[in-house]
């Protein structure tokens, strides 16, 4: 029950686009990047990647965030940024 209240504060806070959990994180998108809590909602990290964080599903040891612009990957190991390039931006 309590991981679920976390989840709901974080969904209620301004900016948030999307929520997604793992078995170790909560994962939260914001129009600049993603912001990343603990299971108890300390903060761990934030990724700014300059685009609205609008899709995250976090599998196999990344973070994949869909954007307007195209598909990021992020290492849940060491938050290091990968990126796939639309040939032109979505529309919102």
């Amino acid at each position: 029950m309590r991981r679920f209240s976390i989840i709901l504060l974080l969904a209620s806070a301004a900016s948030v686009l999307e929520v997604v959990r793992d078995d170790r994180r909560i994962y939260a998108g914001h129009p600049w990047g993603v912001a990343v809590y603990d299971l108890d909602g300390r903060p761990v990290t934030r990724v700014a990647l300059g685009e609205p964080a609008r899709a995250l599903a976090a599998l196999g040891g990344s973070l994949w965030v869909g954007t307007p612009a195209g598909l990021f990957r992020i290492s849940l190991n060491d938050w290091s940024v990968g990126h796939i390039w639309l040939d032109g931006a979505l529309p919102e």
